[in-house]
């Protein structure tokens, strides 16, 4: 009898220690990249605060007006796509996507869109999802990409996509996740995305990484709980008499 109470309290710890919690999508402003919406085949760029492109802000070594932006592809880059604001293949969703370019005349060797603004304060016991759709267009040879989440500016959790990985012709998604601890110290910063492609320095084709839908949930970690432990003891004590 003392171990089959025993299995009762073991197995009404785990019920409660593990109970579900839903995940909230935190708003990511543009997050397809259908602002500023463009004809088809044409494409907008630049760096700054603001850029061409809203909601996102631009950094590069290559020196163009064009990277990092946003592009609405044809069937020369992603096949089934040409047409205005035709759905682009994939997990993609619209028909633009953002686009970092690298050009080996420039020597340019990354180039990154992030968040403008703040997506909110980070808090505690909390896991944090970002999901990325990433294309490789077919004519062109994609770089490395990178998708992180940020805390203050600065990259708390980052993946890196070898250019190998990411399906030319379509988009996929990819993952970054980080969960915050009771008390922990990134509490109160500010949530933010960084995008980002690289290459190595030196000659070589010029490279091109899309990115689309990107998504971020916060799903709050339940803390474990008693609450029905007391009850099992007074049980246990009552058996012993």
């Amino acid at each position: 009898m003392r171990s089959m109470l025993y299995g009762l309290l073991a197995g009404i710890c785990y019920c409660v220690t593990s109970t579900p919690a839903l995940a909230a999508a935190v708003n990511v402003p543009n997050f397809s990249f259908e602002n500023p919406d463009i004809i088809d085949s044409g494409a907008v760029g630049g760096t700054g605060p603001l850029g061409s492109i809203p909601n996102w802000l631009g950094v590069t070594t290559n020196p163009s007006t064009i990277t990092p932006g946003l592009m609405d592809y044809t069937d020369a880059q992603f096949p089934g796509s040409t047409g205005d604001n035709t759905p682009l293949p994939g997990t993609a969703l619209g028909g633009q996507a953002g686009l970092l370019h690298l050009k080996s005349s420039s020597n340019s060797t990354f180039s990154s869109l992030e968040s403008a603004a703040s997506l909110g304060a980070i808090t505690a016991n909390t896991q944090y999802f970002l999901t990325v759709a990433v294309g490789h267009r077919i004519d062109l040879d994609a770089a490395d990409a990178t998708i992180s989440l940020l805390a203050g500016g600065k990259a708390i959790q980052s993946i890196t996509i070898p250019a190998s990985a990411i399906p030319r012709g379509t988009f996929a998604d990819f993952i970054a996740t980080y969960t915050t601890l009771p008390g922990d110290p990134l509490t109160g910063m500010s949530l933010g995305i960084r995008l980002r492609a690289d290459r190595l320095p030196g000659p070589g084709a010029d490279l091109e990484t899309s990115f689309d839908n990107v998504r971020l949930t916060a799903t709050t970690v339940p803390e474990p709980t008693a609450m029905f432990l007391p009850a099992v003891f007074v049980m246990l004590a009552r058996r012993r008499h």
